[in-house]
């Protein structure tokens, strides 16, 4: 395992587009077009796993390793405008530890606007995300 900062530090899973990518936990973010009816299309030459990637990325740089925290994974469902603002959040699956479903919810408002989706990912006005947030000391 990978030295850490004292501090602590949190990551984010699936920021490549597929399970066998070597991402920590091997998840992938799932986008839904049209305030969630349906899958956003694969992305033409990759630009939806790009825009994917620049999203988990934008969040891993604002994420905060909480007091009280122990590790653990909260996954986070949130839908965005196609500014990148968003405009809802919930936790979608909570790790055992509040402090980190706390943060989770806090990062989101705190990353906003996320990048926003090129303009062939999904084919409405909002766009919900679903990621995991891992969180490691």
């Amino acid at each position: 395992m990978a030295a850490r900062p004292a501090t602590g530090t949190a990551k984010v899973a699936g920021a490549a587009g597929s399970a066998g990518s070597g991402t920590k936990a091997g998840a992938a973010a799932s986008v839904a077009g049209n305030g969630g009816s349906g899958p956003a299309a694969a992305g033409a030459g990759g630009t939806e796993d790009g825009w994917r990637r620049r999203v988990m990325l934008h969040l891993e740089r604002r994420k905060r390793f909480p007091p009280g925290g122990t590790d653990g994974t909260v996954r986070v469902t949130f839908t965005i405008d196609r500014s990148g603002n968003v405009l809802s959040a919930r936790i979608a699956r909570p790790a055992a530890n509040g402090a980190l479903n706390r943060e989770a919810e806090k990062l989101l408002k705190r990353a906003s606007p996320l990048p926003a989706p090129p303009p062939d990912v999904g084919s409405g006005a909002t766009l919900t995300l679903t990621v995991p947030l891992i969180f490691e000391r």
